[in-house]
C-alpha cells in the first residue's frame, strides 16, 4: 500500500471535538513534544482535548500546555495492590478512562502505548489512529513481542501515521491489514516558527552543533572522530554536543584521548534548545537511524547550514536533493569531516545553504500545515471509517 502525506482541508476547524491524545509518558521526548504541540493547536482551535500518560509514576509535563488541555496520568489511578499486576490494570484503567470520557477520536504515539491503546479502545467504536515514530528497519531492537502484538493489533488501527515516505513503504511491506497509512511531518514548535532567533555567520571560526541523547545510534563517537581528523589543527573551530545519556564517560575518554580538551564539550541537557542550536554555525546529525530528526529539522530553521550522515529515515526528506542540507554515506567518517570542513572553510556557502534550509522548512513544516493534515486524517476516521476493509485506499 503506497502512502503519501496527507493533503487536504476541513470545511470546518476542530471546535467541538473531543480528542484524547495517549503517549508514554509527560518527559521530554520527541513524541511528548509533538503530542503536546498537537493538543495545543487543536484546544487553541476550540477542541477539547485530554492529554494522557501511560507512566506509572508521577511527572510534571515537560512541555507547557495550553491551559485547557486535560493532563492525566494513569499511575494516579492505580495505587496499593493493583501496581502488582501493573501491565493488565494499565489497560483497564485506559479503557475505563476512556468509557469515561468518550472521545470522537484516540491518537497514540508509540508502538507500546499503540498496542496498549488498541486493545483498551477495543469494541468502544471510537477511532483510533496509531503514530509510530521510528523506522522498522530498525524492528530488532524492540522485544519480539512487542513486534508481534503490534502485527497483530495495528489491522484494527483507523489509520496508521509515519513521519516519512520511506517508513511507510516498509511498514506496508510488513504490517498485513493496516486500513489507511499516512505520512505526516512532525511540525516546527510554533515559538519556534515565530522566533526571529537566526544562528550567526559572520566572521572567521565558529562552533559545530550537534544534539542527541548520548546513546550508540546516535553516533557522537563518530563525529567526534570526523571532527578530530578534519579541525585537529583548526584551532578557531570547536564543537559542543547537547545531550545525556548512557555513553557520557566513554565519549569524554576519547576527547581526552584525542587530546580536544577545551575543544569538544559535552554540555549535557539544556532548557534552551534553540538558544544552544543558534550558538553554532554547522549542525551535524551523525546518527545511524532516525525516526525523525527533530534536531535537525529545528537547527536548519535556525539558519544553521547541516551535514547529516543519509541514514534511514528522515534527513533526505529534509535536505532536498541537497538544497537545503549536505548528506553523505552513512557511517562515512571520512566524508563527515570533509564536509563540515568544506562548509567550515566557506562562510558564504555556508550561510546560503542555512538561508535555503531555514526559507524551506519553515514553510514546509509550519505547525498549521502539519495540524491541517491531522485535521483531514481525523476528519476521514471520524466520517464512516470504522468497518473499513483492509482494502482502504492510502491516505492522498
Amino acid at each position: 500500500m503506497p502512502a503519501e502525506p496527507v493533503s487536504g482541508a476541513l470545511s470546518a476547524p476542530a471546535a467541538h471535538r473531543r480528542l484524547v491524545i495517549v503517549v508514554g509518558s509527560f518527559a521530554a521526548g520527541g513524541a511528548e513534544r509533538v503530542a503536546a504541540t498537537l493538543a495545543n493547536a487543536w484546544q487553541a482551535r476550540g477542541a477539547q482535548v485530554w492529554l494522557v500518560s501511560t507512566y506509572l509514576g508521577t511527572q510534571e509535563p515537560a512541555y507547557v500546555l495550553h491551559p485547557g488541555v486535560t493532563s492525566l496520568e494513569l499511575g494516579s489511578l492505580l495505587r496499593g495492590e493493583m501496581r502488582r499486576r501493573a501491565p493488565l490494570r494499565k489497560l483497564l484503567s485506559l479503557r475505563a478512562l476512556l468509557r469515561r470520557l468518550q472521545p470522537d477520536v484516540i491518537v497514540s504515539l508509540l508502538s507500546n502505548v499503540n498496542v496498549l491503546t488498541l486493545l483498551a479502545g477495543a469494541g468502544l467504536r471510537v477511532p483510533v489512529i496509531v503514530s509510530e515514530r521510528t523506522d522498522p528497519l530498525h524492528d530488532p531492537e524492540l522485544p519480539w513481542s512487542l513486534r508481534l502484538a503490534r502485527a497483530l493489533t495495528y489491522r484494527f488501527a483507523d489509520a496508521l501515521v509515519v513521519q516519512t515516505a520511506a517508513a511507510a513503504r516498509r511498514y506496508a511491506a510488513r504490517l498485513s491489514g493496516v486500513r489507511r497509512l499516512a505520512v505526516i511531518h512532525n511540525p516546527l514548535p510554533a515559538e519556534l516558527a515565530s522566533s526571529e532567533l537566526r544562528a550567526a555567520q559572520e566572521g572567521t571560526g565558529g562552533c559545530i552543533v550537534a544534539m542527541g541523547r548520548l546513546t550508540p545510534e546516535k553516533g557522537f563517537s563518530r563525529l567526534i572522530g570526523a571532527f578530530a581528523s578534519a579541525f585537529g589543527s583548526r584551532s578557531s573551530w570547536s564543537l559542543r554536543i547537547w545531550g545525556e545519556g548512557p555513553l557520557r564517560a566513554r565519549l569524554q575518554a576519547q576527547v581526552e584521548e584525542l587530546r580536544l580538551d577545551g575543544r569538544v564539550e559535552l554540555c549535557g541537557l539544556t532548557t534552551r534548545p534553540w538558544e544552544a542550536l543558534a550558538s553554532g554555525q554547522i549542525f551535524v546529525l551523525s546518527s545511524a537511524y532516525e525516526g525523525f530528526p527533530n534536531a535537525m529539522l529545528e537547527a536548519m530553521a535556525l539558519g544553521l547550514a547541516c551535514v547529516a550522515f543519509d541514514c534511514p529515515s528522515g534527513p533526505q526528506e529534509l535536505a532536498e536533493a541537497g538544497a537545503c542540507a549536505w548528506l553523505v554515506p552513512p557511517g562515512d567518517v571520512a566524508a563527515l569531516g570533509a564536509a563540515m570542513l568544506s562548509l567550515a572553510e566557506d562562510p558564504g556557502r555556508r550561510a546560503a545553504l542555512g538561508t535555503r534550509a531555514a526559507a524551506r522548512v519553515r514553510e514546509r513544516f509550519a505547525l498549521p500545515a502539519v495540524v491541517t493534515q491531522w485535521e483531514a486524517l481525523i476528519e476521514q476516521v471520524g466520517s464512516g471509517a470504522r468497518g473499513a476493509g483492509a482494502d482502504t485506499p492510502a491516505i492522498q
